[in-house]
């Protein structure tokens, strides 16, 4: 529940409870102010936890810097299946440290990284991802971001696909379908994997190759077909020991 007040020393204290707790399934900090600290504190309790199932850091306050701090206790996390970064203006540099971190994940599930000021850059380090290195998220919300719609569709229908690394053959973002063919956003996943139309070439701006932000692998390797999933907020993965930020569970 949303409470500006939590701060530092708010976070430090769930920190500490999520590195003691044996029971804690879900923790909800939805619209609190966490903060970069905050989330450094967090992230430390993350890492020595090993029941959490799901986390909802909404609208947190966190930035790149923040998300960076909790994308530092995800690699080798052995529990949590859902964890929602929505809203925290994490930007290019907040994906790719989440994007590393997941290379080395094989138990996250669902990743909601809508309204995020994620641009090119970011949209291809999470095709990358998704593509080349991890094949064990099933759910990656992306609606809201600094991209076409189509673009960060595809990304959510590649997360949706059964993917294996070895023999996968590479796809790209179509962009306008040839004339009479009919457009993506109505074929089922496995029409749209066997359409071969031009591809959306990406340049990288010159600022952020000099950021220090760098564009992973070629073009996205994507598939595209409009879902009728959900893009706003879906409830997570629950479990018994729920924890709201008002301290209710």
């Amino acid at each position: 529940q949303e409470n500006y007040n939590i701060g530092t020393e708010g976070a430090r204290a769930l920190g500490n409870l999520l590195s003691s707790s044996t029971s804690l399934k879900e923790l909800q900090l939805a619209k609190n102010h966490v903060g970069v600290e905050g989330a450094r504190q967090l992230a430390l309790g993350l890492a020595a936890n090993s029941t959490l199932v799901s986390l909802n850091l909404e609208w947190c306050k966190m930035r790149g810097e923040g998300v960076a701090h909790m994308a530092s206790a995800l690699g080798g996390h052995k529990s949590l299946l859902s964890l929602n970064l929505a809203r925290n203006g994490m930007g290019d540099r907040g994906v790719k440290a989440m994007a590393e971190a997941l290379e080395g994940n094989t138990v996250l599930r669902r990743l909601d990284l809508r309204v995020n000021s994620i641009g090119l850059v970011g949209c291809r380090l999470v095709g990358t991802l998704l593509r080349d290195k991890n094949t064990t998220l099933m759910q990656v919300f992306m609606g809201g971001n600094e991209m076409e719609e189509h673009v960060l569709e595809a990304l959510e229908d590649l997360a949706a696909t059964a993917r294996t690394l070895p023999q996968r053959k590479r796809l790209v973002v179509p962009s306008a379908p040839p004339p009479g063919q009919p457009t993506l956003s109505t074929q089922p996943a496995s029409m749209a994997a066997a359409l071969l139309v031009p591809a959306l070439q990406f340049d990288v701006p010159a600022a952020a190759a000099s950021s220090g932000v760098g564009a992973a692998g070629g073009g996205l390797g994507l598939m595209s077909s409009r879902r009728s999933s959900a893009r706003s907020s879906g409830s997570a993965v629950g479990g018994s020991g729920a924890l709201r930020g008002d301290g209710r569970k």
